[in-house]
């Protein structure tokens, strides 16, 4: 009995001991904080590249940046800045998987260097001059994406890619040259204006943006790996109505882990085609053949002056979104929000008084927390110049590291944990929080996966495992 009496209190003890969801890290400072207009980026090794757009109050931009940061917000000055000295901005960038960076937007200049609206980056941020940056495009890049075998997806607003017809969509080498063997004029007909690019485990491909294939506008359409039209998928544009002087053509889209797809613009959602009955604003959910989702349902209202779209989905599904909006059915959720997986609102996330200015994106880290960026200067009442770090809990279990079982053995335990990991992944170190004085302790995994815990006081910890796949975090009792 006393051993169950000891446990209780030590479990609720951790409860306490953590840090509540959606409250501020303060263990997160940029000093000078980053633009109003800015998009963060994590890295696999929990650095974090911000890209800079800087908008002035009468519409006037002035020079985009690149910067990174280390994981506690410190300039990284490992990293070469970048900035565009000619043309436009930075409308996205990809990270490849040695660390190279792909860049794209309607810039023609560099950091002093003639490109073209496409450059990639060296780990530090030196141009890689072995890729071709500066390709003949008579438009606009404005999206990318990298396929599983390291070829390079870019779309935007263009007509021919290096003279060859390709609307809107263009897949390139390794080296940056394109590739012939995809060709999207099989299924677009018209001038394309695609925002964003989403790659499958099965090599199809999502594109949205204003699209017409065949003469039929779509908002999001897949591909087959080769560029042809999925004719699969089912075309969902009319059961939504899109508000187009809120920036028609720009979605949130995120796939996840069922392959549902997740959109978020300016738009409702109707139950037919004649749009008899509104199934709700701003979030659409679909099935992986493209069909509504109508087990999806969320009560965000758009009107002249508040917009919320989906920014990041958590590894348990929830789903975060952001915006300009003060409250959701009568609840604070100043600019910010969690959903749960059905689109209902999750009050274990506690914001206080949130932003007080609008949040124009989110990531969340592998360790669950979540980078905001947007035009405010605090958060839950303390200063923060347009960049934030919020606490949150979500992280891998057990049945969620990516898709494989990940087990550690005996819980509760008295000596040696074990892990077993799945078949190719490997463990590089791991840390252990203890939750009643909240130290860590830090260390390599000693041989066999096994980690000597004999040391530690009785009571409730927590494992987190950097390994080979990602990050792995779970509670454990030692006794």
């Amino acid at each position: 009995m006393k051993k169950i009496i000891y446990f209780i209190t030590v479990f609720f003890a951790s409860l306490i001991g953590f840090a509540q969801d959606g409250s501020l890290d303060l263990s997160f400072v940029v000093q000078d904080g980053v633009a109003e207009y800015s998009q963060a980026i994590v890295q696999a090794d929990g650095k974090i590249l911000i890209v800079e757009n800087f908008v002035d109050s009468n519409g006037n931009t002035s020079p985009s940046k690149v910067k990174r940061f280390n994981n506690n917000g410190n300039v990284d000055g490992s990293f070469n800045d970048l900035i565009v000295t000619e043309g436009g901005f930075m409308a996205s960038l990809a990270i490849q998987p040695d660390g190279k960076i792909i860049v794209v937007g309607p810039f023609t200049e560099l950091n002093n260097v003639t490109v073209n609206n496409l450059v990639r980056l060296n780990p530090d941020g030196s141009l890689d001059m072995s890729f071709n940056n500066n390709p003949e495009i008579d438009g606009s890049l404005l999206s990318v994406a990298i396929q599983a075998d390291g070829k390079i997806l870019v779309g935007g607003v263009f007509q021919n890619y290096n003279g060859v017809s390709r609307d809107g969509l263009a897949r390139l080498n390794l080296d940056g040259s394109l590739d012939l063997t995809f060709n999207t004029s099989i299924g677009f007909t018209d001038n394309n204006y695609i925002t964003k690019i989403i790659t499958q485990n099965d090599g199809k491909i999502l594109v949205s943006g204003l699209l017409s294939f065949s003469g039929v506008f779509k908002l999001i359409n897949r591909l087959n790996s080769d560029g042809s039209e999925d004719e699969s998928f089912i075309n969902i544009t009319p059961f939504i109505y899109m508000y187009c002087d809120y920036g028609c053509g720009y979605y949130s889209v995120f796939l996840e882990k069922d392959n549902k797809i997740l959109i978020g613009g300016v738009f409702d959602v109707y139950n037919d085609i004649n749009h008899t009955q509104l199934l709700g604003s701003n979030m659409v959910r679909l099935n992986a053949n493209g069909t509504l989702d109508t087990c999806f349902y969320t009560d965000l209202n758009i009107s002249d002056t508040n917009s919320f779209y989906p920014s990041a989905i958590q590894s348990d599904g929830k789903i975060i979104v952001t915006g300009y909006y003060p409250d959701y059915n009568g609840q604070v959720i100043n600019n910010i929000a969690r959903l749960q997986p059905n689109g209902q609102i999750d009050t274990d996330f506690d914001i206080g008084s949130g932003s007080n200015g609008g949040i124009s994106s989110a990531v969340v880290q592998p360790d669950g927390k979540i980078i905001i960026t947007g035009i405010f200067t605090e958060y839950d009442g303390v200063p923060r110049n347009h960049i934030a770090r919020i606490n949150s809990t979500s992280s891998l279990s057990s049945e969620e590291f990516g898709g494989k079982t990940v087990k550690f053995y005996p819980n509760p335990v008295k000596d040696i944990l074990h892990l077993d990991l799945p078949q190719g992944v490997t463990a590089k170190q791991y840390e252990i929080y203890d939750l009643l004085s909240k130290g860590a302790t830090t260390a390599t995994v000693l041989n066999y996966n096994s980690i000597n815990v004999s040391h530690l006081s009785n009571g409730v910890y927590m494992l987190k495992v950097e390994t080979s796949d990602g990050y792995f975090i779970n509670k454990f009792l030692k006794e």
